[in-house]
């Protein structure tokens, strides 16, 4: 949608109390400002809040996806969204930080969004941007996908879908909950991809030349979507016998 106003392409209030919940509010558009959400620059009685929604890609010449209310500890309320920028640009232009398994204060991206989830146990999948993501996972099973950075991923606990995209990735691994099953799923000859066991105590034993499912430590097994998706293995601290990474051909 593309506005007539001068913005607001999207929505457009005036001294009113707005509430938007589980919608997705982009692609729209305006000649001036906001093209998500705006408001008449003088209202005085108008309020803002937006629950369960994802507010991004929209476009204006400032402000693309909304501008905040004057004294937004009041009159701005945002709960379990995703929510774009509000100075000139949208949040997959740089990298993002986002861990599923804290209830804190996140700052998602360093001057775009921060984000509060309301429980460490119940969001599963992640999708990046296009800049170098750091996505880690919690108890549960997650997916996290990276898209076209240099992207960095840990599942944590839970069997796990682990996939970086384009470019450098890098790929952490910690102590296994019981019986967990992580997968790697890369893009074939695509840079130089990072399998990290670098904290584990316990013995590694990985084979990159093969796409057989493998049990690399006691408590996880990985399985991989294709050969030559991996360049770089770091080992754990089980010592150097121990950690026995084999090599395509070699043993």
């Amino acid at each position: 949608m593309t506005g007539t106003n001068s913005d607001g392409g999207g929505v457009r209030f005036n001294d009113s109390v707005v509430t938007i919940v589980n919608s997705t509010i982009t692609g729209n558009s305006a000649p001036c400002a906001v093209g998500g959400i705006g408001f008449r620059v003088d209202a005085t009685d108008k309020k803002l809040m937006i629950h369960y929604s994802i507010m991004a890609g929209n476009t204006a010449a400032s402000n693309p996806d909304f501008t905040a209310p004057d004294t937004p500890a009041t009159k701005l309320e945002v709960r379990h969204s995703l929510i774009g920028r509000s100075d000139g640009t949208t949040l997959t232009a740089s990298g993002i930080s986002l861990n599923l398994g804290t209830t804190g204060t996140q700052v998602v991206h360093p001057t775009n969004l921060s984000l509060i989830l309301g429980s460490a146990t119940t969001f599963e999948n992640v999708t990046g941007g296009s800049g170098a993501d750091t996505l880690t996972g919690n108890s549960l099973g997650n997916t996290l996908l990276g898209g076209t950075g240099n992207d960095k991923q840990n599942g944590l606990g839970g069997s796990d879908i682990l996939s970086g995209g384009l470019n450098d990735d890098s790929f952490f691994f910690g102590t296994a909950t019981p019986s967990e099953a992580d997968q790697v799923s890369e893009l074939a000859n695509q840079r130089t991809d990072t399998l990290s066991f670098a904290i584990i105590s316990a013995p590694i034993e990985l084979n990159p030349g093969t796409l057989s499912i493998q049990d690399v430590h006691t408590g996880r097994t990985l399985n991989r979507n294709a050969l030559n998706v991996v360049k770089n293995i770091v080992g754990g601290l089980g010592g150097r016998i121990w950690n026995r990474l084999v090599s395509k051909g070699a043993r």
